[in-house]
């Protein structure tokens, strides 16, 4: 029996329809924040929603403070607080890692009071957005104690170190600061602006005049385009959205095209390279090439039964996002992994994942998102979620990590190890393949 299963919605009376931004907006947190990202800023973003654990668990209690933190695993009490913490835990992203329980006294805000984090761009010129109940006063009068003074910028309440707001940049590891996530870990001074239970931050002040320049001219951002709406009403369409990772531009190829693909040949042994070429040129596993997609989505959703990852490729026609549904599941099943070097489909079996299914899901505005998802059973007690970080081995009845899947495939990505998403022609990677010697 194959692993894998796939269902392609085929016929336009069949295919899932979601509505666009003006009719999801006030409903779409991620899509909320979207639109304070200019649209020139889609290559790598990361999105995480704390407050949604509450709806995505129901089960689960929101710890509130670190005096609450401090007390988990002492007292049978706090085991709704424990599995909430660990599902937190799971959400990777940036400043939530280098908080501590200073943040508040450093910073004027908790770590506990952020509710939602979107992070683009790459080092070192990342954005880093936060959404919570913020106390602009108690923020304002903290980092005027770090030496941050308001700058005279009608865009918005921008503050800057005692170096300006373009030396955000320079490293001072003398005066580091992990309760500053805001570059506090390199001594940083990075700008920030503070708004309306919104905090933006990023060492290059040319992000944050991108940034400021959109908000005041009403300028086009990632919400106004019409490849992020579909993407982004294709995976909330399957339950509560957790965290996503959205990946455009120039992120394609170096996860999908040339750019991946000439890694691969130049970093892998004979014997990887060979797996790869039986798998991916077998004319029983690829019947056609995978067509180019403009937009990639991963993201971790639950619903009331299930855990599920998700992949989305989005596409402008329906033709091409057929065959990727078509396709990908043929892939995943044999291609291999470049770091554990077994096959796709072993690593989701060992994560409980039993079948991979794909669709084409139809948005009003011509996008066509090819949709993979990846589900596992939901654990529905606090005792089974801190018990599914125990487990290696997929036992009857065991539950898999919230979030493991999704980590998996973000993982992948981080790694270049996504070569089951390659666009390559099968001819052009044959001859790759063959200029290195196979």
């Amino acid at each position: 029996m194959r692993f894998f299963r796939w269902m392609l919605m085929l016929s336009v009376g069949m295919a899932l329809t979601v509505s666009g931004y003006a009719q999801e907006n006030d409903e779409s947190a991620l899509l909320r924040m979207l639109a304070r990202v200019p649209d020139s800023q889609g290559d790598y973003l990361t999105f995480f929603d704390t407050a949604a654990i509450d709806r995505a668990y129901p089960q689960t209690e929101r710890i509130p403070d670190w005096a609450a933190l401090e007390k988990l695993g002492r007292d049978p009490t706090t085991l709704p607080q424990e599995a909430w913490w660990m599902v937190f835990l799971n959400g990777s992203t940036p400043s939530i890692f280098v908080a501590d329980d200073e943040l508040s006294a450093t910073v004027g805000f908790d770590v506990f009071a952020v509710e939602r984090e979107l992070a683009y761009g790459m080092p070192p010129s990342q954005v880093v957005m936060l959404e919570g109940e913020f106390d602009e006063s108690v923020i304002q009068a903290a980092f005027t104690t770090l030496g941050f003074t308001q700058a005279d910028d009608e865009r918005g309440d921008l503050w800057c170190g005692e170096a300006g707001c373009d030396a955000g940049q320079m490293v001072d590891v003398l005066n580091r600061n992990l309760s500053n996530p805001f570059g506090g870990d390199l001594g940083r001074q990075q700008p920030l602006v503070i708004g309306d239970n919104l905090l933006v931050s990023s060492s290059d002040i040319g992000q944050i005049d991108a940034y400021l320049d959109m908000s005041a001219d009403s300028a086009d951002s990632l919400a106004d385009d019409a490849r992020y709406q579909a993407a982004v009403a294709a995976v909330e369409a399957q339950g509560v959205l957790i965290q996503a990772l959205v990946l455009g531009g120039e992120r394609l190829d170096y996860i999908g095209g040339l750019n991946m693909m000439e890694m691969f040949v130049l970093r892998s042994p004979p014997e990887v390279i060979e797996i790869y070429a039986d798998s991916f040129l077998d004319e029983s596993q690829t019947s056609a090439d995978l067509p180019t997609y403009q937009l990639v989505i991963m993201a971790d959703v639950t619903s009331d039964t299930e855990q599920i990852a998700l992949v989305g490729l989005v596409y402008a026609n329906r033709d091409d996002a057929e065959t990727a549904a078509a396709l990908l599941p043929q892939r995943l099943e044999s291609t291999p992994s470049l770091v554990s070097r077994r096959s796709w489909g072993d690593m989701l079996s060992d994560r409980r994942v039993e079948a991979v299914e794909s669709q084409v899901v139809a948005n009003e505005n011509g996008q066509f998102v090819a949709l993979l998802r990846f589900a596992t059973p939901i654990a529905v007690t606090p005792e089974a979620i801190i018990d599914s970080a125990d487990v290696t081995t997929p036992d009857e009845g065991a539950f898999t990590e919230p979030g493991r899947v999704f980590r998996l495939l973000v993982n992948a990505v981080d790694r270049r190890n996504t070569l089951w998403l390659n666009t390559l022609p099968a001819a052009d990677v044959q001859a790759l393949l063959d200029s290195a010697g196979n």
